[in-house]
């Protein structure tokens, strides 16, 4: 699954136009599928 995971979100970073994947991209990335976020925020 994560293969899957890592593969998704490159290609959504991309699509956005991100050359670079930080948190915030993994957050929207999650957003842009329906997925829930996480009940931690990053520090």
């Amino acid at each position: 699954m994560r293969g899957k995971v890592k593969r998704n979100t490159e290609k959504f970073a991309f699509e956005q136009g991100m050359g670079e994947i930080a948190v915030e991209v993994l957050y929207a990335a999650k957003e842009a599928v329906g997925a829930e976020s996480p009940s931690v925020e990053p520090a």
